[in-house]
């Protein structure tokens, strides 16, 4: 092994001259001496008189420049090579990766990764094996001796041991095993007093290259310590989380914010439809600048918590319409690429609060039909479990978790308030439906997609999609009410919402925009306290003119023609302000609403093909051999009804000695 092939009985001898300094002054030594060039003494500070002092560093005769003391520099080699593998304070797969690559050679990562296979992705594969309790079980009742290609125990190109694994080093194993925390070098002898010098240091290598035992630099205090991989002892002694307790939250949000994104953004698009850039398909800065603006403000703490921004939302409320066919891409690329607002958006907007958002749920639930996918080959982004199985999972591996994620968030009571950090651990560990998943699942964790997970990446998976499933899915829909205690922490409740997407209740209760709000008689409309729902149907038929309280809207004839533009009517709009305003609706108010609807037309404008006839004894003529494929629009005036019949009708004319001229 590179850097651990050492004589640990001289490392540990030597270690408390280096503990002995102060912190700032050992992470000088580690990081910027180097062992077997002198160091500037510039460059280490106030450190170099200490370190020299110490019989570390041995000075020039000018005082400018230092080196290590030979007997030192074995030390700093192993304490710099820990120094970079920080394992006991950030262990993951990644960090086991830059482990193993470093310290073991070509032979010895042969012999190693023939446990998990010998492959381009052999690294990824022997991890999970080291990272289970079952790795160190192998060696401690001899069953590795029996696997058919066992690991094999190496020091540089030379074999240690033949199995079985001597007592000495499983006596070791097991004292590490037993306890909660990594062993510190200097307590070692302490702990195994029945070692010799030269059997601690061959239990240790032994232990080491084997991937049984791990050394590391823990802490700000850069203490070296020995101990198994962390996940093991987290799975041996990580105390069961108990059933998260009700709080009492400070602040508290509730609102179906991705239905109110879609239906401000469907407005917006129905009133004059958003140009898309050719190269990647985006907004134009108009258009998103415009979104921007009639999107409702998130309170700061719900961000600050969740990290709901605006760019996010956007992102998933377009994804929803464009993939449930509630917009639709016209055009050609580089020409006049446009997103429409489709026939499906038009009937959606001019639902009611709750069927709008009772569609959504009904077709995340596959009751209301599936969204479409945009290519094939896409995994749709909106569907009820949101970016959790790789390419690899079976439609079995899909249903569990499915029912694994709804089943988690059943066990909530409606309306109690729990934190979420206290939720999410005491079900990370619960009904884990990886843990029966179909072998060689791919899971997306926060770093990217791992195949062959380890038991740690496992639990993480699962605890990430509980509280991912309440981010982008139930918080966005209405389904619980997000709070935040007066310790700053986040908690949540399910709401009727929820239990109706969670299957617990057939149908639900939805409070339309109720708010203290106030419509004035100069058409201004005044929001006395915060309220997000009315904020959202207000907007669909008024002009936003501020945020939060205050004078937020202001209706007006144009906002009015826009609104019925969209497909709204004069009784729905009467019917969210009857709901959201505290007040009666002023008279006049109601009255020029009401006729400014009243205005509304719809025509119809199409391309048509003329037949014109020098006079009216021509268009007879003409009109009885076209028959119902043509209309009479004056005397001497036809529309041809079908284009593609104009051929065939000029050669029906011909022959009766009708010629026709473009």
């Amino acid at each position: 092994m590179q850097f651990l092939e050492i004589n640990w009985g001289q490392f540990i001898d030597d270690l408390p001259r280096f503990q002995s300094l102060p912190r700032e002054v050992r992470h000088g030594f580690v990081t910027m001496a180097p062992p077997s060039t002198p160091v500037f003494a510039s460059q280490l500070g106030k450190s170099y008189a200490i370190l020299c002092a110490s019989g570390l560093l041995t000075p020039d005769t000018k005082g400018t420049t230092a080196g290590v003391a030979p007997r030192y520099r074995l030390l700093l080699r192993v304490l710099r090579a820990l120094f970079r593998h920080r394992i006991f304070d950030a262990p993951s797969r990644q960090m086991f990766g830059a482990y193993f690559t470093e310290h073991f050679n070509n032979r010895e990562r042969e012999a190693l990764l023939r446990y998990a296979g010998c492959n381009y992705y052999g690294v990824q594969d022997l991890y999970p094996h080291v990272a289970s309790v079952e790795w160190l079980d192998q060696f401690l009742d001899g069953s590795a001796e029996k696997q058919k290609t066992p690991p094999v125990a190496m020091l540089g190109n030379r074999a240690l041991f033949a199995m079985p694994f001597p007592p000495a080093t499983l006596a070791l194993v097991r004292r590490l095993m037993g306890r909660t925390s990594p062993l510190p070098f200097l307590e070692l002898r302490k702990e195994w007093p029945e070692g010799s010098a030269d059997a601690l240091s061959y239990a240790l290598a032994l232990g080491m290259s084997n991937l049984l035992l791990f050394p590391a630099l823990r802490g700000n205090d850069l203490e070296p310590v020995l101990g198994i991989w962390p996940s093991i002892t987290k799975h041996l002694y990580c105390p069961v989380p108990k059933p998260p307790a009700p709080v009492t939250p400070r602040e508290v949000f509730e609102a179906p914010f991705l239905m109110d994104d879609m239906a401000s953004i469907l407005s917006l698009c129905a009133a004059e439809p958003f140009r898309l850039r050719s190269d990647d398909g985006g907004l134009f800065a108009r258009s998103y600048d415009s979104v921007v603006s009639a999107l409702i403000a998130l309170p700061a703490w719900v961000d600050q918590q969740l990290g709901l921004d605006l760019p996010n939302r956007i992102e998933s409320a377009l994804e929803f319409l464009q993939q449930h066919g509630f917009v639709e891409r016209t055009g050609e690329h580089g020409v006049d690429l446009r997103l429409e607002i489709a026939e499906a958006g038009r009937d959606w907007l001019g639902k009611s609060a709750k069927s709008r958002l009772k569609t959504l749920l009904d077709r995340l639930l596959g009751n209301g039909g599936k969204p479409r996918k945009s290519f094939e080959y896409e995994r749709p982004t909106t569907s009820l479990v949101p970016f959790a199985l790789g390419w690899n999972a079976t439609e079995a591996d899909s249903a569990a978790l499915r029912s694994a994620v709804l089943g988690a968030y059943s066990n909530v009571a409606s309306g109690i308030f729990v934190r979420l950090d206290d939720f999410v651990a005491y079900e990370a560990g619960k009904n884990n439906p990886f843990l029966r998943a179909s072998r060689n699942l791919t899971l997306l964790l926060r770093h990217g997609y791992v195949s062959n997970p380890g038991p740690e990446e496992i639990e993480e998976a699962w605890g990430d999609l509980i509280r991912a499933f309440l981010r982008v899915r139930l918080l966005p829909l209405g389904a619980v009410k997000i709070g935040q205690t007066s310790d700053r922490a986040a908690c949540f409740a399910l709401t009727e919402v929820g239990r109706y997407l969670i299957g617990a209740q057939p149908d639900f209760r939805f409070d339309e925009a109720a708010g203290h709000v106030m419509v004035q008689p100069n058409f201004d409309v005044v929001f006395l306290a915060p309220a997000p729902r009315a904020e959202a149907e207000i907007g669909l038929f008024a002009e936003r003119k501020g945020r939060h309280v205050g004078t937020l809207f202001k209706i007006t004839k144009r906002s009015v023609l826009g609104a019925a533009a969209k497909g709204l009517t004069w009784e729905q709009t009467s019917e969210t302000l009857r709901q959201c305003c505290s007040g009666e609706l002023p008279a006049n108010v109601q009255r020029e609403i009401s006729g400014w609807f009243a205005q509304c037309r719809r025509v119809n404008v199409r391309s048509a093909v003329l037949i014109r006839c020098p006079d009216a004894e021509t268009a007879a003529r003409v009109q009885a051999i076209a028959g119902p494929k043509a209309t009479p629009v004056s005397d001497t005036l036809l529309e041809l009804h079908d284009w593609g019949t104009k051929a065939a009708l000029a050669k029906r004319l011909r022959e009766a000695g009708i010629f026709v001229t473009s």
